[in-house]
Parts: C-alpha cells; sequence; structure tokens
C-alpha cells in the first residue's frame, strides 16, 4: 500500500473511524464505510510502505494502527 485516507467523525459522544481508504502504487483502491469531513490522509515515504493495520473486530472498527518511521507524524 502506498497511501491510506481515513475519516474520522462522532459517535455516542467518541471519535471514531468512519471510513477507510487504501491505495496501491499500482492506481489500485478499495474503501470502506461513510467518509467525513474529517479526513487524514497516510502516504508511506520513499523507500517505505504500509504493511497493514491492527484493530479489534466487532460490530464497528473503533481503532487503527500504523507504524511511522522516525520524523514523520499524523493525527488520528
Amino acid at each position: 500500500m502506498q497511501s491510506a485516507t481515513v475519516t474520522l467523525g462522532q459517535y455516542n459522544g467518541r471519535t471514531r473511524l468512519f471510513s477507510l481508504s487504501l491505495s496501491t502504487n499500482q492506481g489500485r483502491s478499495i474503501s470502506a464505510g461513510t467518509p467525513t469531513s474529517e479526513r487524514y490522509i497516510f502516504t508511506a515515504p520513499t523507500g517505505w510502505h504500509i504493511a497493514g493495520f491492527t484493530g479489534r473486530a466487532g460490530d464497528e472498527h473503533r481503532q487503527a494502527w500504523c507504524d511511522l518511521p522516525e520524523g514523520v507524524s499524523a493525527r488520528l
């Protein structure tokens, strides 16, 4: 994966992940969820790639985690 776009929103008084879109360097993409206006884009630096995410299975996905190289920061 080359980039991941997430959108957040409020649900039951908590911030939740509402949508996730993943893109490859080959121009392919997949997305799920209902996008909101609070959007964050994570793009892999040169020589890096996004290998995956971790979270908990259930009715909804409440958390996502990714490892960023030193010096790269993101708010999520």
